[in-house]
């Protein structure tokens, strides 16, 4: 007969106990768990087969990279969130850069994929529901994939409709939108033929996407939780700081950030350097691949965001004047 053992924190064991499952003590199912699947499916009108969770929306995107064949070009928007031009780089892929900031973006005609991001980061941009479907009409007339990079769309005032079709994906972060991003969730939905080869790409990169977090998420969602109206309200606190500066040219977008720009100064990397040396964080025009004299900041959620880029105004501020002051 075996021998019960002690544990520490629990007390006496028999064996038997041994054999249930602790969430976390096993990998989860390919897809993730049914339950978060169905409360997703229910939020997007969607079918739970048309959904797949992933580890965080960058292995969502990167799964979805892989379809591609070893030297297909992909079509990336500019700026760009660096993980983009990172994830073609390591998977043999070619990005092709098209700007957002152009009243007409135009992808790349000859392009195998096409990131679009909306609200995008950095800048906040995001595009009415007839450009959408005109990325996905261009798109579909010569076979390429659509990639919808909707991570902030959570944010999103009054978010538009979204094309769907066998070779759109729409890709989302749940760590983001339930203000759990250290647990790593992400997720796609689409046409099944499609999510069934990234379930298979993602199993070889991470098995399945982390459990704990999943059940975290799910009771998160069953009871509501959402700080969409605290992001909104933050956002605009931010705002109102900077409109004190009327030096700092602002942009209007979506999302969690504020792009700046700063007339006169030297360059995006001297202001993110300047402003670190303030102890504040922000990040340079060039990390996005973007030739702006400015910088990104984030908006953060709290009483204290409208102080916050005050100072971040007045830092600005005396920086391009400085420039201005010594040319």
């Amino acid at each position: 007969m075996s021998q019960a053992f002690l544990d520490m924190g629990l007390g006496q064991l028999s064996p038997d106990l041994t054999k249930l499952r602790l969430p976390g003590s096993t990998y989860s199912p390919r897809g993730g768990l049914a339950l978060l699947r169905e409360l997703l499916a229910n939020q997007h009108g969607v079918r739970w087969e048309q959904l797949r969770i992933t580890t965080g929306a960058s292995m969502a995107l990167t799964s979805s990279l892989c379809l591609l064949q070893k030297g297909a070009k992909v079509s990336v928007p500019r700026p760009y969130f660096p993980a983009y031009p990172a994830i073609c780089n390591n998977l043999g892929l070619v990005p092709s850069l098209y700007d957002i900031e152009e009243d007409d973006p135009r992808p790349d005609p000859q392009s195998h994929a096409v990131i679009v991001n909306t609200p995008g980061n950095p800048l906040g941009n995001t595009y009415d529901a007839l450009t959408l479907k005109r990325f996905a009409r261009d798109t579909a007339d010569r076979g390429a994939l659509l990639l919808l990079d909707l991570v902030y769309r959570p944010f999103e005032r009054h978010p538009p409709a979204l094309p769907r079709g066998p070779h759109v994906l729409h890709i989302y972060s749940l760590g983001k939108e339930l203000g759990i991003p250290g647990e790593r969730l992400g997720y796609v939905i689409g046409e099944t033929t499609l999510l069934d080869r990234i379930d298979g790409i993602h199993w070889a990169f991470a098995m399945g996407p982390p459990s704990t977090g999943m059940i975290a998420a799910s009771m998160l969602l069953k009871e509501g939780v959402s700080y969409r109206e605290g992001v909104f309200q933050s956002a605009q606190a931010a705002r109102l700081a900077l409109i004190e500066f009327p030096e700092l040219e602002t942009r209007k977008g979506e999302g969690i950030f504020q792009w700046i720009r700063v007339p006169g100064a030297i360059s995006s990397d001297w202001l993110a350097q300047q402003c670190a040396d303030q102890g504040i964080r922000v990040m340079p025009a060039s990390a996005f691949g973007s030739n702006d004299v400015a910088v990104r900041a984030s908006v953060a959620l709290g009483s204290h965001t409208y102080a916050s880029f005050q100072r971040l105004g007045r830092v600005l501020s005396r920086l391009g004047t400085h420039q201005r002051i010594t040319k």
